[in-house]
């Protein structure tokens, strides 16, 4: 008989990009569920890119690439990725928390 080992990692199963996109876009309706890193601030600074263009890009955006387990069980990393009106693509490096608030780490200009 196998002996349970509780010290290995469990896995997780991956979210469909819809079911995740549905989570971060209803998060994204309340800007207190958002949360900027350091680094992503001074991007956006950097950049030119609002807190407005990022929360647009969070509420309307599509999940672009792959959807990746974050460090803690139960949160997912992803970048969502929106046509700024008149300009270009922006891709937000998105972190769903499990308590569904969402953690930005970067805000890029999507340059393809």
């Amino acid at each position: 008989m196998a002996k349970h080992n509780p010290s290995k990692a469990i896995a997780q199963l991956k979210p469909r990009a819809r079911d995740l996109l549905e989570i971060i876009r209803k998060a994204a309706i309340d800007s207190g569920n958002v949360g900027f890193s350091e680094h992503a601030l001074d991007r956006m600074e950097e950049r030119n890119i609002t807190t407005i263009d990022v929360l647009r890009v969070l509420r309307t955006g599509d999940i672009f690439g792959d959807i990746e387990a974050g460090r803690q069980a139960g949160e997912w990393k992803c970048k969502m990725v929106a046509r700024k009106k008149g300009s270009r693509d922006i891709g937000v490096a998105t972190v769903v928390l499990r308590s569904g608030r969402l953690f930005l780490k970067t805000v890029e200009w999507e340059d393809r």
